[in-house]
Order: structure tokens, then sequence, then C-alpha cells
């Protein structure tokens, strides 16, 4: 085993200064690219702003740019409010399915317990498993 150790940690030092490598060109790159998709950004809303002073004039142009951009973060604010509560709920579905399997994963351990400390008749003991067991696969049924 400890001959082995050397070999594992210089794999591991590899994929770690390969995965270091790649995560910061991914960075520069995704910087550079929204750098540019800034620039085009900026470049449309003054394109946008000349062309409405055309036909409206320079203050109802300003208006007009700032109404849309105020629209657009609105709207952006609402999607990321929408998928969070969206998160929220499967989330806690998902709690509250692993909780059904926690208790119903305890119910069972408990039960030969149960059966050596009080003489509780085999046909409790059983239908104390089915329910536990239909809990659990109505769970991941719903899952």
């Amino acid at each position: 085993m400890n001959s082995l150790l050397p070999i594992l940690a210089g794999m591991l030092r590899t994929d770690v200064r390969f995965a270091a490598h790649r995560a910061r060109r991914n960075i520069l790159l995704y910087a550079a690219a929204l750098l540019a998709l800034v620039t085009a950004y900026a470049g449309a809303v003054v394109a946008l702003g000349i062309h409405a002073a055309a036909y409206l004039g320079p203050a109802a142009a300003a208006w007009l740019i700032a109404g849309l951009a105020l629209a657009t973060s609105l709207a952006f604010f609402a999607a990321v409010l929408l998928m969070n509560r969206i998160d929220r709920r499967e989330r806690t579905k998902r709690e509250a399915a692993q909780n059904q399997k926690v208790l119903a994963t305890a119910a069972l351990a408990s039960v030969p317990t149960l059966v050596r400390a009080r003489p509780i008749p085999l046909l409790i003991v059983a239908a104390l498993g089915g329910i536990a067991l239909a809990q659990t696969m109505r769970s991941q049924c719903t899952e």
C-alpha cells in the first residue's frame, strides 16, 4: 500500500494542476467574451438612442432607453425570483421524501426490538412493515 501512495499523489497533483489550468483559461476566455458582449450592448444602446432621437427628440429617446432598461431589469429580477421559488419547492419536496425514507427505515429497524421487548402479534408487525414499505414506495414514485 505504501508503494502506491507516491504514484497516487503524483496523479492527484497532475489532475489538480490540469484542472487549475483549465479553470484559469476558461475564466480568461469568459471575461473576454463578457467584455465583447458589454461593448456590443453599449453600441446597440447608443445606436438605438441616435435612431430614436431622430424621430422622437433627444429627451424622449433618453426616456425610451431608460424605460426599456428598467423593463429588462425587472424581467430579469422576476425570472430570478421565479427560478428561486421553483428551486425552493423542489428542495422541499426532496427533503420531505428523504424524511419519509428515514422514518420508514427507522420504523423497520425498530421492529425487531419491539418484537423482543413485548409479545406483539406477528400480524401487527407485518402491517407496520407494509405501511412503511408503502410509504417508501409512494415517495419514490412521486420523485
